[in-house]
């Protein structure tokens, strides 16, 4: 079992840590994901607060969708390894400080930790698929490798935004705005999601 490092600054052997396992079992590999994802829960829900804070409800928003979102994928990996190997996983909580200087400095972070997030949840993926034909198990992470393809994307855009206009207060009002009326439809979407 590995433990990633819950550090934002050092997301960089965040990757190389989440494969670095000699256990290549399909628990093994379900519980690293897990963790991966917790990770990911915990930045999302420190950072709807910090986004909150800041009065932007469209990154707020947007942060609170993720931990949901987070929170029904890592209890669906859990659920499925009890259910199907009869065993409990164990996940890590270890404590979780964040608090970024600034708007770009929070983007630039989760994006970067999103980058290393996908590398991980990747190389997961292939080790389950690759040595130990797991196909099943892998399709558990490719919904969440999908949403953060989709959401590297969208901020880059945002961020490409922000720079061009020198992170002006009216273009970090106007995408929160835009952020926050998308995400307002896509909760709405999920409230009704069954949860094991």
């Amino acid at each position: 079992m590995y433990y990633p490092n819950r550090s934002p600054q050092s997301m960089a052997s965040h990757a190389a840590m989440a494969t670095a396992t000699d256990d290549k079992t399909p628990v093994a590999m379900l519980t690293a994901a897990a963790e991966l994802i917790l990770d990911r829960l915990m930045f999302n829900e420190r950072s709807k607060d910090i986004t909150h804070s800041l009065n932007l409800q469209g990154f707020k928003r947007w942060h609170r969708y993720n931990t949901r979102r987070d929170m029904e994928n890592m209890m669906h990996i859990k659920s499925y390894i009890i259910d199907h190997y009869h065993e409990l996983p164990e996940v890590d909580n270890e404590d979780f400080k964040y608090l970024p200087v600034d708007l770009k400095a929070h983007l630039e972070t989760w994006c970067e930790r999103d980058k290393n997030l996908l590398a991980s949840l990747s190389q997961l993926k292939t080790d389950l698929i690759v040595p130990g034909n797991y196909h099943v198990e892998a399709s558990l992470i490719q919904e969440l490798l999908e949403e953060i393809c989709c959401e590297i994307k969208y901020l880059g855009r945002y961020m490409k935004e922000l720079e061009d206009e020198e992170y002006s207060a009216y273009c970090i009002y106007q995408i929160s705005r835009k952020v926050h009326e998308y995400f307002k439809k896509k909760e709405l979407e999920v409230q009704h999601i069954d949860i094991y």
